[in-house]
């Protein structure tokens, strides 16, 4: 439910649509430790940052109930 609502809210973020589609490919891979989650970590943590801290805030929210614990610490969580 979480990643579905990170994905909604992601759509009506002022990112372009190439941004947009980069950011929810983030969401599966912060989601469990893998190889990739480092790079998701990195890519969520640059396109948020994009979007201001009060959007930025409200994304991680959603996020933070899903995400793995590694992908916490990389992300600043």
């Amino acid at each position: 439910m979480a990643l579905l609502a990170a994905k909604e809210y992601t759509d009506d973020l002022d990112l372009s649509t190439e941004e947009k589609a980069t950011l929810k490919g983030t969401f599966e891979d912060l989601t469990s430790d893998s190889a990739r989650t480092p790079l998701a970590a990195n890519r969520f943590r640059k396109l948020v940052s994009k979007i201001g801290p009060a959007a930025g805030d409200a994304l991680a929210k959603i996020m933070v109930n899903v995400v793995t614990e590694a992908a916490k610490r990389f992300i600043g969580l």
